[in-house]
């Protein structure tokens, strides 16, 4: 597909269910991680960084760990690293080549296409911009004077060469540089035969960008059909957004997105509320915080709250109904990688992980503290995996321990802790958890043999109430997969397998009934190469609203609401 790559963008038992509730028994190294980006690639967002909010229906990131460990059983290519813990680098197609291995709790490299869609490598944009972003796109194979001449040129890039050249970079002793041939793939409206449907998308309109690479941003990235009524690609005007969060208040969407990414880090916070029709309301522009590297989003009584990671810690900023900031961040030093998990009447709880471990603590409506902090998990942590649920009168707190597998642990509304309990054996990881009003469900991986994604329903204090159940095939799903209850019903958004966390190959849905009956088989979502990043679901009257990070450049958030 990619017919131009400069040498710059070379990669690398069950338990009887308690009675009493939560509150009856319970008794009592941050650093900047940045973007395992393509060397001199600068991506960036093209929204104006107006602080007020705008009232109108125009169509106007994080932690990536190298880990090379392989499963004792299977020979795998370790020349490229496994990409980690939902934030993929993003302008990049992260296709991944299916390797037969089995997961025995440890990452996998696996061999992929890290490649960026024909990114330009330098993004300029238009004065106006969040502060410190350029202006104006520059070519990417061929310079001025041949891209935008309307014909399809192939020109020469040389480089340093490093220690020797290749066959792909013939040496050439008088320069010391070694050299390439690349070609456009498009330029001007000549895009080489190139169609949104033969990249793999669903459908919709391919242009050529500015710096002579294919622009799929218009491409329609939705598997569409009677379970997926209503989609918007591009829901939001960014080019490769950085990250997002979902969360909806009275049957209006919330979207917190963050702004392209580059050596420097993201730079700018969003936050775009929709209706129930995924109609655009209005958008808040560069919010006020320090350069974010990741967020979260969750409703409360008075509007909103966000929690940002920055480089010093996070910052929780309250907003109204509107998306407007309604008063100044609250700054909590050391932490990162912030999850929050909505609470009927009043305001979140908040998690996040510093160098104790992870941390949780619940929010008043206004962002600040109405509990103390506590350190619910502690040791060799898989933390970004997991989730929390809201039961009633308190939450379950679901992570996975390296060595114990998924544990569990309750709190109460005073912020204290219950026993932790391993309910599913240690071969599992990627807990997501919910709650149907009397007891709860788990969906988990395992990974004891082939790979797969398992259900299970769990008590009050985290128990195993019986036995678990497979969704879908060995290895068709292998990922964290976020779940809502809809009475005893369990809603699933299923991630495919690509090798990496919270990267999906594609994405499903599917009804799970109380006994773990499958009330529909596993659907489409999406229909679009390369793998989807921060996909996110919640409730929206009787649908699900489900938002994803579309991967190449310049990318796409899409939103859709789905009827599983």
């Amino acid at each position: 597909m990619l017919q131009s790559l400069p040498l710059a963008q070379s990669l690398l038992a069950p338990e009887a269910e308690p009675t009493m509730g939560i509150s009856q028994v319970i008794s009592t190294t941050s650093v900047f991680h940045r973007w395992h980006t393509l060397a001199q690639v600068l991506l960036f967002a093209s929204l104006g960084c107006s602080s007020t909010v705008e009232s109108n229906r125009d169509d106007a990131g994080d932690v990536l760990t190298v880990d090379t460990a392989v499963a004792d059983t299977a020979v795998v290519d370790t020349t490229v690293v496994d990409t980690r813990v939902d934030d993929a680098p993003i302008g990049q197609d992260t296709r991944v080549v299916d390797v037969p291995v089995l997961d025995t709790g440890r990452d996998v490299p696996m061999t992929m296409d890290t490649a960026p869609v024909d990114a330009p490598s330098d993004v300029r944009l238009p004065p106006g911009t969040c502060p410190g972003m350029p202006s104006g796109p520059m070519p990417e194979v061929c310079d001025r004077a041949l891209c935008g001449n309307g014909m399809i040129d192939t020109c020469s890039r040389c480089a340093p060469c490093g220690g020797g050249g290749g066959e792909d970079r013939p040496f050439l002793p008088d320069s010391g540089r070694c050299c390439m041939t690349a070609t456009e793939s498009c330029d001007g409206m000549q895009l080489n035969g190139a169609t949104c449907a033969s990249l793999g998308f669903a459908g919709g309109s391919l242009r050529c960008g500015a710096w002579c690479g294919l622009d799929a941003s218009g491409c329609d990235a939705c598997a569409r059909g009677e379970r997926e009524p209503r989609c918007v690609g591009g829901a939001v005007p960014a080019v490769a957004p950085g990250g997002l969060d979902l969360a909806v208040r009275e049957n209006v969407v919330g979207l917190a997105w963050l702004t392209g990414t580059g050596p420097e880090g993201v730079m700018g916070l969003h936050f775009t509320r929709f209706n129930a029709a995924l109609e655009r309301l209005g958008d808040s522009g560069c919010l006020p915080v320090d350069p974010p590297q990741r967020v979260a989003v969750a409703p409360t009584p008075s509007g909103w709250v966000l929690a940002v990671q920055v480089s010093s810690g996070l910052q929780v900023l309250p907003l109204t109904p509107d998306g407007a900031p309604s008063g100044a961040p609250r700054r909590i030093p050391g932490g990162q990688r912030p999850q929050m998990t909505a609470r009927p009447g009043g305001g979140p709880l908040l998690e996040w992980q510093d160098a104790r471990g992870v941390v949780a603590e619940l929010l008043r409506p206004d962002g600040a503290e109405e509990t103390p902090p506590v350190v619910a998990f502690t040791g060799s942590l898989e933390y970004g995996n997991g989730g929390a649920t809201w039961v009633g009168d308190g939450f379950l707190l679901a992570e996975r321990l390296l060595s114990n597998g998924v544990a569990i642990v309750p709190m109460d509304l005073l912020g204290r802790l219950g026993a932790m309990v391993f309910p599913v054996g240690t071969s599992s990881e990627f807990p997501q958890v919910t709650w149907s009003g009397r007891e709860g469900r788990l969906v988990y991986a395992a990974f004891g043999g082939t790979p797969h994604m398992r259900w299970t329903r769990i008590g009050r204090m985290g128990n195993a109430l019986g036995a678990s159940v497979q969704l879908g095939r060995d290895r068709e799903f292998f990922n964290p997969c976020p779940v809502l209850s809809d009475g005893d019903d369990t809603l699933v958004l299923l991630a495919g397998y690509s090798g990496g966390h919270w990267l999906a190959r594609s994405l499903s849905a599917m009804r799970v009934g109380p006994a773990g009956e499958a009330r529909t088989a596993p659907f489409p979502v999406n229909r679009s190469p390369g793998t989807q990043s921060h996909y996110r679901v919640a409730r929206l009257g009787a649908e699900l609203v489900t938002a994803w990070v579309e991967p190449g450049f310049p990318g796409q958030v899409v939103l859709a609401t789905l009827r599983p």
